[in-house]
């Protein structure tokens, strides 16, 4: 069996069948986990643009945001964040292959939800104002030696090291970096 059927197994394992479920709050989002074979697999994460009044910005994430009034659950939101921030319409070019739950943001104001895709066609990112840039990344990567460090988060004058990934010039951590090593643990 070839090493992307073999994450794939590995990341499908990880999660949920079905339409996830709807935390019920105001304050939730959800993520597209967008994965791409094709020699290794990949994932797109983008970098946000820095923005004033923007909680996220600056950081690495996977594309997504808040639930809008007129999306119906967690992953019409996924879908429509993913296509509003890089052009990627997932209705049309993925599988949906299940979600991880309901996670809590570092600050605990946030209930996001992680929906999984794998792109069955070819894809153009197109990039909206929100987002500065953007990374196929082999998930492979997270798996090497090397690909872990940390991230000092400083908040109120404290500093706080947290866990992350490396890959070039994306440091990983918080929410995304809990995403990803739910999906690659064995």
């Amino acid at each position: 069996m070839n090493r992307d059927h073999e994450l794939l197994r590995l990341l499908k394992s990880k999660l949920k069948r079905g339409e996830p479920p709807d935390p019920g709050s105001e304050r939730t989002a959800s993520v597209a986990v967008a994965f791409k074979e094709g020699g290794h697999l990949k994932t797109l994460l983008i970098k946000r643009a820095n923005r004033e009044g923007d909680p996220w910005s600056g950081q690495v994430a996977f594309p997504g945001g808040k639930r809008g009034r007129n999306d119906g659950s967690p992953l019409e939101t996924a879908i429509r964040e993913t296509k509003e921030e890089v052009g990627i319409d997932l209705a049309r070019s993925a599988t949906y292959l299940g979600h991880l739950g309901t996670l809590r943001t570092h600050t605990g104001m946030m209930l996001v939800v992680p929906c999984a895709f794998l792109v069955m066609e070819r894809v153009r990112v197109e990039r909206n104002a929100e987002v500065a840039s953007h990374r196929w990344v082999p998930v492979e990567a997270f798996l090497r030696e090397g690909s872990r460090s940390a991230y000092i988060l400083r908040e109120g004058g404290n500093a706080v090291r947290l866990p992350a990934y490396l890959y070039r010039d994306f440091v990983i951590w918080g929410l995304t970096y809990r995403i990803i090593s739910t999906l690659i643990a064995r």
